[in-house]
């Protein structure tokens, strides 16, 4: 008699399918995206910032890297088609500087200083000190743009925003006190500089209270005209538990205009945080050096620190192109006849090769460009010796070079009484009796080189 096989087979499977444990189900992964708003909060469209306005945080891309925090932005672009469009930028930050650069080109964007309204400043705050915690937001792009409040309209229809301003506001007590800024920290890839206001040193309690001022370095020359690239800070300091907080800030544009002054405290900031901070709360917390050099204000500070910057790759790159020029196109241009193109727009990519200038900077060489050679023209009709008209003009106070750049750059009114005594005394100093014109142009040629 055949034996059948396969009924106990079945039983014998049955029984250990019954007598096994089930399996512990996984978790589930990590969304690859959570869009929020800058805020870490579920984004709200009707009470945003104007400059928010279709820009969503993705908490999930919050990475920290020694002094670095990363993070991208989604940003939501309405059209008429009512198909929005999207774009994703990344953005860097360094917990030491607090400084932030948009790096999702080919080569770096602006990088400006966090201040108390800075939309970034939350996120770099909790990504520095390790407690990033944001809502549930949307996992996808196409859950974002379900909403239709979500979507701003057009561009070209869209109001443009606004932000209050402040820079005619009077200088809070805090700011006038007279100052000793020392050195304390610098960054010789960047050429940022931290100074500390031995002057305003107070002890308070376990503490100490007083100023710093914080500097970028070359990066300003990116910086635009509402671009804080020097901040002053009143600061709390807590030697015991090695913190900071700041309770007040005011920041300058490039150009050393004064374009915020904000009285706000931030988060609590720790030495572990970044060697920038431990080493700004150990100066403060200690007496200062007898042989330190102090300097009496915030441009007296920020000129040494210019005074240590490298040329402007802008003005590197106008000199190289200027030197490679087709034959005679330099004489003919020094003659007066400026309407024949420096550089014919078939020329413009052997050039650029020949002087190793990247693609993205091309309009910013060529419009260096235009103004070194502006420049040498006007050196031609002075007669003078170059080397004697730049220790000239690294002479005048660094708050007057700034403004004549501003002017230069169409970012401040021209003030023909002012031009004119500033010009009048560095004829003097240079024994210049010729043309002021020509003086003023080149002056303006080469402050507007030396701020890009």
């Amino acid at each position: 008699m055949k034996r059948n096989w396969i009924a106990p087979a079945l039983l014998v499977l049955a029984m250990s399918g019954a007598c096994a444990k089930p399996h512990a189900a996984k978790p589930a992964p990590p969304p690859k995206h959570n869009y929020v708003g800058f805020d870490l909060k579920p984004y709200d469209a009707n009470a945003h910032n104007p400059f928010e306005e279709g820009m969503f945080v993705d908490s999930a891309s919050i990475v920290r890297d020694g002094d670095m925090v990363g993070f991208d932005v989604l940003r939501i672009v309405g059209a008429l088609d009512k198909t929005p469009g999207q774009i994703v930028l990344h953005y860097r930050a360094s917990c030491g500087w607090r400084d932030i650069s948009e790096t999702s080109g080919r080569t770096p964007g602006r990088t400006e200083l966090l201040v108390a309204y800075s939309k970034e400043s939350l996120i770099v705050d909790e990504a520095c000190a390790g407690r990033v915690k944001a809502a549930q937001g949307f996992a996808s792009v196409e859950g974002v743009i379900a909403v239709p409040a979500n979507v701003p309209p057009p561009p070209m229809i869209a109001p443009a925003p606004t932000f209050a301003r402040n820079p005619d506001k009077p200088h809070p007590p805090w700011m006038e006190t007279p100052h000793e800024f020392e050195s304390v920290y610098g960054d010789d890839r960047t050429g940022n500089m931290l100074f500390l206001d031995r002057a305003s040193a107070a002890r308070e309690g376990t503490g100490i209270t007083g100023l710093s001022l914080v500097l970028l370095g070359e990066d300003q020359r990116r910086g635009g005209n509402y671009t804080d690239v020097a901040v002053l800070r009143n600061v709390r300091y807590d030697c015991a538990a090695r913190t900071m907080t700041i309770t007040a800030e005011a920041g300058w544009n490039k150009y050393g205009t004064l374009i915020d002054v904000f009285d706000k405290s931030s988060a609590p900031r720790s030495a572990a945080q970044s060697p920038v901070i431990a080493a700004e709360i150990g100066a403060a917390c200690s007496p200062a050096a007898a042989t330190a050099q102090q300097f009496p204000s915030v441009m007296a500070a920020w000129a040494f620190a210019r005074d240590r910057w490298p040329a402007s790759r802008t003005a590197t790159y106008a000199q190289c192109l200027w030197a490679h020029l087709p034959e005679g196109r330099r004489e003919t241009y020094l003659a007066g006849n400026l309407k024949t193109p420096l550089i014919a727009h078939e020329e413009q990519a052997g050039l650029f090769a020949l002087c190793a200038i990247p693609e993205s900077p091309f309009p910013d060489a060529m419009s260096a460009l235009a103004r070194y050679a502006w420049s040498r023209k006007a050196l031609a009709e002075t007669k003078l010796d170059e080397n004697a008209l730049l220790a000239a003009w690294r002479a005048v106070p660094l708050q007057d070079r700034l403004r004549v750049a501003a002017m230069q750059m169409g970012q401040a009114d021209g003030d023909m009484n002012w031009e004119s005594d500033l010009m009048s005394g560095l004829a003097r100093v240079l024994d210049y009796h010729g043309d002021r014109a020509a003086l003023l142009h080149y002056y303006a040629a080469t402050a507007g080189l030396d701020v890009n």
